[in-house]
């Protein structure tokens, strides 16, 4: 059982970055997306590490805050090829320019990006930026790793949530073929997410502050999934995306306000 959950991990840092996975590992499997979800709160952590070692590295040569988030948020962008940050995008421009459910999902596929989506991008960088940095200046920088371990751990969890709450909007793609998020599976990715959770940020903040942002995490994260349902009818793996990047700024930013 840990033997098939370990090769989850590793399927799923495949799945959620541009790290390299041997090719081995996804010969002979068995499940599907939908049971490997299990695993993305424990890949989320682990794709999260080279940018929060680069955050720690910046942090010890005393480079100023601001600088030391955008290259750190710049490294994890590169880790994870900016997959949820193109799903935001996407869902910008579909949500913003389109009306009707076939156009808002046109649009969503195109691969161009729009004033909405550009927007959002500039939107989402900055937030994070100014809340990772605003946290560099009041807690040490192995706070400021752990909470961002946690932020990537629990985003990646909020998000499989909304993949549960909704069907999909449309009958091909990635997230229509894999099918709604097995049960076991989404429970086990959430112990996996709150136990990642806890231990990041119960040494870092007191009880309230990390339960606070996690209760904005899931708020903004369930108003996305209801907006999303009144647009669309359904999930994207578009919209996965977003509620990721949703729930990273929420959880951001309420770090950066009640620390």
């Amino acid at each position: 059982m840990f033997s098939d959950y370990g090769k989850d991990i590793v399927r799923s840092i495949a799945f959620l970055s541009r790290l390299p996975v041997p090719a081995r590992l996804f010969e002979g499997q068995d499940h599907s997306l939908s049971v490997m979800i299990r695993a993305f709160p424990a890949a989320g952590f682990i794709v999260a590490m080279p940018a929060a070692l680069t955050l720690l590295i910046l942090s010890a040569a005393h480079a100023p805050p601001l600088l030391a988030a955008l290259i750190a948020l710049a490294v994890n962008s590169i880790v994870t090829g900016a997959l949820h940050e193109d799903g935001l995008a996407d869902v910008a421009d579909g949500f913003g320019g389109g009306q009707r459910k076939d156009r808002i999902l046109e649009i969503m596929r195109d691969s161009r990006i729009g004033t909405y989506g550009g927007l959002a991008l500039i939107l989402t960088l900055a937030i994070r930026a100014a809340a990772l940095s605003s946290l560099l200046a009041v807690i040490s920088p192995i706070g400021a790793v752990l909470v961002f371990l946690g932020v990537a751990t629990v985003s990646r969890t909020t998000m499989l949530c909304h993949w549960y709450a909704l069907p999909a909007a449309r009958s091909d793609g990635v997230a229509a073929k894999s099918g709604l998020p097995d049960r076991t599976a989404l429970l086990t990715a959430l112990v996996v997410g709150a136990v990642i959770a806890i231990c990041c940020f119960s040494p870092v903040m007191p009880v309230y502050s990390w339960t606070t942002a996690i209760v904005m995490a899931l708020v903004l994260a369930g108003l996305f999934t209801i907006f999303s349902d009144r647009k669309i009818g359904g999930h994207t793996g578009d919209t996965i995306g977003a509620s990721q990047q949703i729930s990273e700024m929420a959880l951001l930013a309420t770090f950066a306000i009640v620390a």
